[in-house]
């Protein structure tokens, strides 16, 4: 395998963020948990493209998958996870099984301003977050002998995606909500900086609350709805659920027979024969006059969603009041 050097032209590395070894492949402090005992200083792990032999298939195109878990600093000085861990960690580990490729996890936090130039602190603090994300993955994915973890301080929506970009990764898996608020960005923009496919993940990904769950694909007919829409029939075969494809027409005015018609037709067109049968119940579509969350309110009026896909093509992230207690999947693509 051929190690190339990361991406020139981006800020220098703050100390102890990310590695100036540019023979590596992970632009951040990593962690082999569950292999070796820890040394002192932080390392880099190298993750490789990945193990399968030229014979299989990769189910969907991400095989080098980075995952952002933000970290507070409490009043009393302890760091403490976001509770959106175990939702953003479990679709990171599913879309590994899916891609059959490899994920680093890169825990992320603000560092109080009285204690920014207090390395011992602020390495102590990496160490108890790489310990935690650690034993949490160990306990998630039991089969599974080590995870990549890195922690460091910085603002998220920076390091994340510098770290994604460096690292020439394919995905990048970060919350939707971060300490309580909606990351004031626009998906965009993420994508842009990082270089590679954003997903914002909502809460409790894998909390079905229906019987089957429901996937409400959003579809605009792009080649990014088409890529979303893999993903989305990946997801509905692994968890046994119902497809629902829907397309917004962004005019207020019903569609007439003819549109109606010719949406279905497109939409139909990209799923196999096989796809029906693997999706239990088969995949329904309708046609909506609005925008992207007036479809998303109109479904939710009649049938719990569990998850929302959308291949974001621009603007802003959507409101999360409007989804209410559906999961969320934004695809954004670069």
């Amino acid at each position: 395998m051929q190690i190339r050097p990361a991406p020139t032209g981006h800020r220098s590395p703050r100390p102890g963020a990310l590695s100036d070894d540019r023979e590596g492949r992970i632009a951040c402090p990593i962690t082999d948990v569950g292999t070796a005992q820890r040394t002192p200083s932080r390392r880099m792990v190298r993750i490789p493209y990945g193990h399968s032999s030229s014979s299989e298939t990769t189910m969907l195109p991400f095989r080098r998958l980075l995952t952002g878990i933000p970290f507070s600093i409490t009043a009393a000085g302890m760091p403490q996870i976001a509770p959106c861990i175990e939702s953003v960690v479990r679709l990171a580990l599913e879309m590994r099984r899916l891609g059959r490729g490899e994920v680093a996890f890169a825990a992320v936090g603000e560092c109080p301003e009285a204690v920014a130039n207090d390395c011992a602190t602020v390495d102590r603090w990496a160490v108890d977050v790489e310990t935690e994300v650690g034993n949490w993955l160990m306990s998630a994915s039991p089969d599974q002998k080590s995870f990549e973890v890195g922690a460091w301080c910085g603002l998220p929506s920076e390091e994340w995606t510098l770290a994604a970009r460096t690292s020439e990764m394919d995905l990048l898996i970060v919350p939707g909500r971060v300490n309580g608020g909606t990351i004031p960005a626009q998906a965009v923009t993420w994508t842009e900086q990082a270089g590679c496919s954003v997903w914002f993940v909502g809460v409790e990904v894998d909390s079905l609350s229906s019987e089957p769950p429901l996937i409400l694909m959003i579809d605009d007919f792009t080649d990014e709805a088409e890529h979303a829409l893999k993903a989305a029939i990946e997801l509905a075969q692994t968890w046994s659920a119902r497809l629902l494809v829907g397309h917004p027409t962004y005019e207020f005015a019903p569609p007439t027979a003819e549109q109606n018609d010719e949406f279905r037709r497109i939409a139909f067109a990209r799923l196999s024969r096989n796809d029906f049968r693997c999706i239990s119940q088969g995949a329904n579509f309708i046609v909506h006059a609005g925008d992207v969350e007036q479809l998303i309110t109109e479904v939710r009026q009649t049938q719990s969603v569990n998850l929302v896909v959308w291949p974001v093509t621009g603007g802003e992230l959507i409101d999360s009041d409007v989804l209410g207690t559906a999961h969320l999947l934004l695809w954004a693509t670069y």
